[in-house]
């Protein structure tokens, strides 16, 4: 398994009950930013981001990096102790 970040730039009409459902059907699946999830995953950041382009439009933007294992952060959706352990 490995942890990927979930970047997306989503519109302001954008229904995100599909979008949602979707990733966190891929492993566990934390939102730690209004446009950012963290996913702990056995899929490959390809398959990830196919998977979710499907409930993106044209205008809407979407990005999946690996993550590495040192990050730093302050106020996030999540909780802190989840984000340490999966990082």
């Amino acid at each position: 398994m490995a942890t990927y970040l979930v970047c997306c730039d989503l519109n302001q009409e954008f229904d995100q009950e599909e979008f949602v459902k979707t990733i966190s059907s891929m492993g566990d699946a934390r939102q730690v930013l209004s446009g950012a999830w963290v996913v702990v995953s056995e899929k490959n950041a390809i398959q990830i981001r196919d998977e979710l382009n499907e409930h993106l439009d044209a205008s809407e933007r979407l990005l999946v990096v690996k993550s590495g294992s040192v990050g730093a952060w302050r106020s996030v959706m999540s909780e802190n102790k989840w984000l340490a352990d999966n990082l």
